[in-house]
C-alpha cells in the first residue's frame, strides 16, 4: 500500500472509443468514473491527445475482420504511450465458428509483433500494457474492473527531450519508441543525459542516466544518477519479474541495485528498467585482479545470496540431464583455429557425448543468477552487489551460479595477459587435476605468478561447493559445461585486450574450451558411472 499525498495531478481518465460514439444507458454504468470520448485517427497521431488516455477501445468488424491490425504503428503508439487497447471481437451469429475469425485477427497481431493478452481475462498473468480481445457481453465490465486493478503509470512528460551519447561521446538518434518510453519513465523531469554503458552484454542497451527533476524543492544543479537498461519488452519484462520476485525481497537492501518501480515501463516491442545507480563501486573482475576478492567472494555467497541458498531443496532430476541443455553444439568459426592450436582433442559434439557418459544423481537446486560472471558483481568497500537478473531461473542447480562466477572470472580476468595462451594454460592447471576436482587438494602459487589471484578465487569459490554437492564432481561437471558454454559464445572478442601482442577476448574463449575439455576428460577417466551415482 502506497501514501498518497492529496493534491493537484493529472490523471489518466479518458476512455476514447476509436471512431464509434462511446455507449449510453446501462452500458455507460460501469464506465461513469472515467470521461468518454469518441477519438478518430488524427487524435492518436496527437501525443497531447494521447496522455490523458486510460484505454482505447477499437471494435472489430465482421466484413473486415483483420482491418485493426493493418496499421500496426498506429497500435505500436498507443502502447509506447501507456495506453491499453481493447479490441471488442466481432458478432458472430449462433452456430458459426466465432473462434475462427478471433484467431485471424490474433494471428495478424502476432505477425505485427504486438503483445496480446490472449484470454481477454485480468486475471490472466501478462504484464501492462499489452492488447486485450473481450466480447461483447461483458466487455465494458472488463475494461472497468482492469484499468481499476491496473492503473495507467504516470502521465509522460512530452517536453522532455533525452539526449543519448555513446562510449565515445557522439550523440546517438533513438527511435520513437525508445523515446515515448523514456518520457514516461522520466515523468517530472526536465532534463536527461544518458551515457551508454561500455561493457553491457546483456544484448539490451544498457546506460548511466543523469535526471534533473523539474520543480525540485532542493535544487536542480545536480542530476540524480540512475542505471536504465532499454531493450526488448520481453528481456526487460522477464528482468522485471526476476527484480521484483526474486531480489527485492531476498537480498539485502545495500546488496542488490534497488529498482525503480515507478520509472520501469513497457511499450509495444520495447521496455526499460530504472535502477538507482551504484556509486563508488568497481567490477569484482578489477577488485580479483588485484587480489582483494577472496572475502568479497564469502560476501557474496555468505551474505548477498544466501537466502537463494538457505532455500535450496533436492532436485528430481539427474545433474547431467540438466547439463545436456547448456552444452553448446558447435565451436564457432572464427575461434576454431586457436582452439586446435592449444591441443583440442574433442569436438563440441563430442565433448557432449562425455558429458552423457558421466550420469549424476540429481543435485540441489533452487533459485540461481543465471549469470554470474565478473562483471555482473559490483564491489563496494567489503560488501558483493549483484546487478542483471535477466537469465535469472528457479528450480536450477545452485552449483551453476559458483561455475559460472570461477569461468566468467578466468574469461574476463586474463583478457590483455601478458604471457601466451600455453604458458596462461599450464599456470592454472593446477586446479584442473583430479585430486583438485574432486577432493579441493592443490597447490597454491607463489603470490608473484600471475595466476595467483585467479587460484585464490577459485579456492574460496570451490569452499562452497561441498555444502551443495550431492555426490562427488558435480562441481567440476558443472564447471566443465559453464567453461564450454562461454568458450563457444558466438560474439566477436578480438577487440577486447587487443594491444602489444596481448591475449585478446578470443585467445582467453579459446583456453576456456580447452579448460573445459580437460575437466570432462578428467571425470571420464576417473569416476565410473556408478561413482557419479
Amino acid at each position: 500500500m502506497a501514501i498518497h499525498e492529496i493534491g493537484p495531478r493529472t490523471l489518466r481518465n479518458t476512455i476514447g472509443f476509436f471512431e464509434e460514439d462511446p455507449p449510453q444507458g446501462s452500458d455507460k454504468t460501469w464506465l461513469g468514473s472515467f470521461r468518454l470520448i469518441r477519438i478518430s485517427a488524427g487524435d492518436l497521431k496527437d501525443s497531447s491527445r494521447m496522455i490523458g488516455l486510460a484505454a482505447v477501445i477499437f471494435r472489430q468488424r465482421a466484413d473486415k475482420p483483420n482491418q485493426i491490425a493493418r496499421d500496426p504503428l498506429r497500435l505500436s503508439k498507443l502502447l509506447a504511450a501507456g495506453v491499453p487497447v481493447f479490441i471488442i471481437t466481432a458478432t458472430v451469429e449462433p452456430g458459426k465458428e466465432m473462434p475462427r475469425m478471433r484467431q485471424g485477427l490474433i494471428s495478424s497481431l502476432d505477425e505485427a509483433g504486438l503483445p496480446i493478452a490472449k484470454g481477454g481475462s485480468t486475471s490472466e498473468p501478462v504484464f501492462t500494457p499489452a492488447i486485450h480481445l473481450l466480447e461483447e457481453t461483458n466487455a465494458w465490465q472488463v475494461v472497468s474492473e482492469y484499468i481499476l486493478k491496473y492503473p495507467s503509470d504516470n502521465v509522460p512528460e512530452l517536453a522532455l527531450n533525452p539526449k543519448v551519447y555513446n562510449i565515445r561521446n557522439a550523440e546517438l538518434v533513438l527511435e520513437f519508441e525508445d523515446i515515448e518510453i523514456l518520457r514516461r519513465a522520466f515523468w517530472k523531469c526536465s532534463e536527461l543525459k544518458l551515457v551508454e554503458n561500455q561493457e553491457g552484454r546483456s544484448g539490451v542497451f544498457t546506460f548511466r542516466a543523469y535526471a534533473v527533476r523539474a520543480g525540485d524543492a532542493v535544487g536542480t544543479k545536480r542530476p540524480y544518477e540512475y542505471f536504465i537498461k532499454l531493450g526488448n519488452r520481453e528481456q526487460i519484462a522477464k528482468e522485471y519479474s526476476a527484480y521484483r520476485q526474486n531480489a527485492l525481497e531476498h537480498i539485502p537492501y545495500h546488496l542488490g541495485p534497488r529498482l525503480r518501480l515507478d520509472r520501469c515501463a513497457l511499450g509495444a516491442s520495447r521496455g526499460i528498467i530504472v535502477c538507482d545507480y551504484v556509486n563508488g563501486a568497481e567490477k569484482l573482475r578489477d577488485c580479483a585482479k588485484d587480489g582483494r576478492a577472496v572475502p568479497i567472494i564469502a560476501n557474496l555467497f555468505n551474505t548477498t545470496l544466501r537466502t537463494w541458498r538457505d532455500n535450496m531443496r533436492p532436485g528430481e532430476r539427474p545433474l547431467s540431464e540438466y547439463l545436456e541443455g547448456r552444452m553448446p553444439k558447435a565451436i564457432p568459426a572464427h575461434r576454431q583455429v586457436k582452439i586446435d592450436e592449444l591441443g583440442r582433442t574433442h569436438t563440441a559434439e563430442q565433448l557432449a557425448e562425455l558429458l552423457q557418459s558421466l550420469a549424476s544423481a540429481p543435485a540441489m537446486e533452487g533459485f540461481v543468477h543465471g549469470d554470474l560472471h565478473a562483471l555482473n558483481v559490483l564491489v563496494r568497500g567489503g560488501d558483493a552487489i549483484v546487478i542483471d537478473f535477466e537469465k535469472a531461473e528457479d528450480r536450477a542447480p545452485l552449483l551453476r551460479d559458483l561455475a559460472s562466477l570461477e569461468s566468467g572470472l578466468f574469461v574476463d580476468g586474463f583478457v590483455g595477459e601478458i604471457r601466451s595462451s600455453a604458458l596462461l594454460l599450464q599456470s592454472v592447471e593446477c586446479l584442473y587435476t583430479s585430486t583438485a576436482l574432486l577432493n579441493g587438494q592443490f597447490d597454491l602459487c607463489h603470490p608473484s605468478d600471475g595466476s595467483a589471484w585467479f587460484i585464490d578465487c577459485a579456492r574460496q569459490i570451490r569452499m562452497h561447493a561441498p555444502q551443495i554437492e550431492r555426490a562427488p564432481g558435480q562441481y567440476a561437471l558443472t564447471l566443465a559445461v559453464e567453461f564450454a558454454k562461454k568458450a563457444c559464445k558466438n560474439d566477436d572478442f578480438s577487440g577486447s585486450g587487443a594491444l602489444d601482442g596481448r591475449l585478446t577476448g578470443e585467445d582467453i574463449r579459446a583456453c576456456a574450451y580447452i579448460l573445459g575439455q580437460r575437466i570432462l576428460n578428467t571425470l571420464y577417466n576417473t569416476l565410473n558411472k556408478t561413482a557419479l551415482a
